[in-house]
Parts: structure tokens; sequence; C-alpha cells
């Protein structure tokens, strides 16, 4: 499958928050999508610098020319074609935790005393039609593989996924299901069964993988987000 960046950004905002299952994915219609961050029903505003590369994909798994357009607070995506498929990174910076409920997003090197120092990056994906070309990793660092065609999968029946880290399975990755409080894990090929929500056509589909970073100047470790996100009928 062709890669092909069409929007590469610099990246950077100040603010004090928790990060945790905060995310990125799109919503809208198919031709004025928008890239939103936060939690599923609880929407923030963001930088749009943080946004490092939007890709977009036809069923035939070319390369769709995209568009974006971008404010203070957010940013819209529109493919100039049929796109099935979209991919969004984001770079959510250096997160560092200062007491036992305040996160800064700076640097672990702005502080004498800290608790924990992550750099967050997350990775999405948007279904918006299906194509067996999707079964195939795209190239993002990190990311979730449908092996079967989730838009067809009713919600509350459950889907086979597969999730890569650079361009491999990982195994004993953490898999959540938005919609339920059970969490899942990869097996030793990188896959993985779990159920869609039965309450809304609304699928955000998560994995996550942090590894340390020793000796680096900014932070401790590394914090990994994938998602996939699609709509059932």
């Amino acid at each position: 499958m062709n890669k092909h960046s069409v929007l590469l950004l610099t990246a950077g905002i100040a603010m004090t928050t928790s990060i945790q299952a905060h995310d990125v994915w799109l919503e809208g219609e198919r031709g004025n999508l928008r890239v939103v961050y936060g939690h599923v029903g609880e929407l923030q505003a963001y930088d749009p610098d943080k946004v490092k590369a939007v890709r977009a994909y036809n069923d035939s798994g070319k390369d769709v020319d995209i568009r974006a357009e971008t404010n203070d607070h957010s940013m819209r995506v529109k493919p100039a074609g049929e796109a099935g498929m979209i991919t969004v990174e984001y770079d959510n910076g250096y997160w560092t935790k200062i007491d036992a409920t305040t996160w800064e997003n700076q640097s672990k090197r702005r502080f004498d005393n800290y608790l924990d120092a992550s750099h967050s990056l997350k990775y999405n994906k948007n279904l918006l039609s299906w194509s067996n070309e999707y079964k195939q990793p795209t190239g993002l660092s990190f990311e979730i593989v449908p092996l079967e065609n989730p838009l067809a999968v009713r919600a509350g029946d459950k889907v086979t996924l597969q999730v890569y880290y650079q361009g491999k399975p990982l195994a004993d990755a953490g898999v959540e299901v938005h919609g339920f409080d059970d969490s899942f894990k990869t097996d030793a090929q990188g896959k993985v069964e779990v159920p869609l929500n039965a309450k809304h056509d609304l699928q955000h589909i998560a994995a996550y993988y942090r590894y340390d970073v020793p000796g680096h100047l900014d932070a401790d470790e590394v914090s990994l987000t994938a998602n996939l996100v699609f709509h059932t009928r």
C-alpha cells in the first residue's frame, strides 16, 4: 500500500490536564471531516500543529489527495476523491506529572521534581468504507488492522483485529472498546477478538503500548495509542 504524506506540521501547546484515555479521530461527513481530540462524547480544543500527517486511501489501497483547513483550535480535512480509509498521526508532546492529579504539557526538564514523564504519540485509523486492501498495515508506527470487514459486523458481535508496532505484530498489547469496562490483550501473533458496542453505531477501539527511554532528557517513557474508528450499519 502506498504511503503519501499530505500534511507535515510542527508541535506545541501548553495546558494542564489529565492525558489518560484522550484520543484523536475524525467526525463528520465523508467530504467534510474534522479531526477531534478528547474522549468519546467529551471533546476538547487542541492545537492543530500537533497533527503531523493525514493520509487518505481509496478502496484499491491507492493514495487520495486530501486538503486540510485549520483554525486556532481545530482542523478539517477534505479528501479530493473517494477515500475509504483515512489515517491521522498526532504528536501530543511531552507530558510531566507533577503531583497526584496534575499533568503539564511540558518536558520533565522544566521541573525540579516530578512523578512521571512521557512522550505521547497517537495514531488514528478511520474506516469510511471497506476493501480487503485494508487488511494490510499502512506503515503507521503503531496501528490496528482489521482482519475482516468490521462494517459488516453487527454491533454486539465480535471482530478480529491485529495490532502492529513498527510493521510487526505486537503481542500483549492492551486493547479497549468504548462502552466496555473489560480490557483485552493481543496474543503472540498480535491478534485479538473484541466485541462491538451494541449501544452505539460509532465503534471506537484503542490499543496501548508503552516503553521506557532511559537517559532521555525530556521523558522517561513513550506512550503510544492507536485507534480504529468506524460506524456499524
